[in-house]
């Protein structure tokens, strides 16, 4: 993958320690896990609040690892390799950064409040018919996942997809100059991680970022988001959306049990495997993205109608009688109250039970963006719900004060007491949808629910 020289040349080290492997030797890859590493592959010992890459040194000269990239000299000194830097986390992006240039295949990065992980799925799906393309396993899209990608390159690669995530002031424009990317997609601007950055126009500047790494970047932009349509972008960008003045946009046509149709650019039907109206947008990013690179919008919307969405995302399971909705994977003020609006306006008249927890990092503005989700969730017609957290019983006294049964409002400590309570309701014919912050870990609810007896 990378010779000794190479190495050298991506990252900024302070020392060589025991080197004696030439500048040809080739590493046969790079390994964060002491557990997983395969003989010849240099490990990089990073810190986290939880581990320390430092403690399985002797480890992973025991595997056979080639060298290892440290910030101390390992307490055991031996005459294996070690190359001492500053910051193990920033040499593991250098190096992905490296192999980026190196390879130098074409790359689309994606970031936004919302859709990030469906949209560089949709992406790949349709690409990956045309070109050979490396992309981004689930959301690798921090300072560890996204570098880790970039890893997986090789010659072979037309095509690199990238999901560009933060919660902090600064991340994107980070990552950005590790991937450089040619194409840049922003799904949307909302309340997410405003503890750190603010406000939606402080998570616009974040989410703008990414394009300060390449003045030739093209933006391909959610057109129906007001502060995206406005924003000052230098680069050239198309945007997409429902209203007819995106160069991309779609009109509804129907939803059918468990098929969402509408039609693109006035022509093009396409019927997608989801309930949620907001994929439509997600849909329309993706062709956009590949009418950029020559395919045809008839043929992205052929490949959208076997598309499967990842899991925890209004992913629909249907077990016994019930329906399950799993949007779990994570929540913010908006995406809660998109998913709200797809049940309240499609689901048959079924009993509905719904379980929801807190929206983590909205900084001071949290009570009041739980507080008005209200509407949404009067207007999907709930019979019960199960909430957890701390912000949500200012919702549900809220939502007492309207008139909901406060026999039918249930409060869990976390995921596994709310799986004992809606056992205890639950009954075939139900619609059980859930949606919390990934913290909470509620998608193992669904788990339990399907493989329990």
């Amino acid at each position: 993958m990378l010779s000794i020289k190479e190495l050298k040349q991506a990252v900024s080290y302070k020392t060589l320690y025991n080197f004696p492997l030439p500048d040809s030797f080739k590493i046969k890859g790079f390994s964060l896990d002491s557990r997983t590493l395969k003989e010849g592959e240099a490990f990089v010992a990073l810190r986290g609040r939880r581990f320390d890459g430092h403690a399985f040194i002797d480890s992973v000269w025991k595997k056979g690892a080639s060298l290892v990239i440290v910030e101390k000299m390992p307490e055991h000194r031996t005459a294996k390799p070690v190359m001492l830097v500053e910051d193990t986390l920033k040499a593991w992006g250098d190096i992905g950064a490296f192999l980026r240039r190196k390879y130098n295949p074409l790359v689309i990065g994606v970031t936004g409040s919302v859709g990030k992980t469906t949209i560089k799925e949709m992406i790949a799906f349709i690409l990956k018919k045309k070109f050979p393309i490396c992309y981004a396993p689930k959301s690798f899209n921090n300072f560890i996942g996204l570098p880790q990608t970039l890893l997986k390159l090789r010659p072979r690669h037309r095509i690199c997809i990238l999901e560009l995530g933060t919660n902090h002031k600064g991340e994107i424009g980070r990552l950005s100059s590790m991937a450089h990317p040619d194409i840049a997609v922003i799904s949307n601007i909302a309340h997410t991680h405003t503890a750190f950055l603010g406000n939606r126009r402080g998570v616009l500047k974040e989410k703008l970022s990414i394009f300060t790494s390449n003045s030739a970047m093209f933006g391909v932009l959610n057109g129906d988001d007001a502060l995206l349509r406005k924003a000052r972008v230098k680069n050239k960008c198309i945007f997409y959306g429902l209203g007819k003045d995106n160069h991309f946009y779609a009109e509804f046509v129907k939803r059918e049990e468990e098929n969402l149709s509408f039609r693109i650019n006035g022509k093009y039907m396409l019927k997608l495997n989801t309930w949620g109206m907001f994929n439509i947008y997600n849909a329309l990013a993706a062709i956009a993205v590949s009418c950029l690179l020559g395919i045809k919008i008839k043929e992205a919307v052929e490949s959208l109608a076997e598309f499967s969405f990842p899991p925890s995302r209004f992913q629909i399971k249907k077990r016994a009688g019930l329906i399950l909705i799993n949007d779990a994977y994570n929540s913010n003020p908006l995406a809660l109250r998109s998913a709200l609006e797809s049940l309240s306006t499609f689901l048959p008249p079924r009993r509905r039970i719904g379980i929801i927890s807190d929206m983590l990092e909205l900084g001071k503005n949290s009570l009041r963006l739980h507080l008005e989700c209200r509407q949404a969730l009067e207007d999907a017609k709930f019979s019960y719900l199960i909430f957890l957290g701390t912000y949500t019983k200012h919702l549900a006294a809220e939502l007492i004060r309207r008139g909901f049964d406060s026999r039918k409002i249930y409060f869990a400590t976390d995921y596994r007491q709310a799986f004992r309570i809606l056992r205890g309701m639950v009954k075939k014919g139900d619609v059980i949808f859930i949606k919390g912050s990934h913290a909470f870990e509620l998608e193992k609810i669904t788990h339990h629910f399907i493989f329990s007896k």
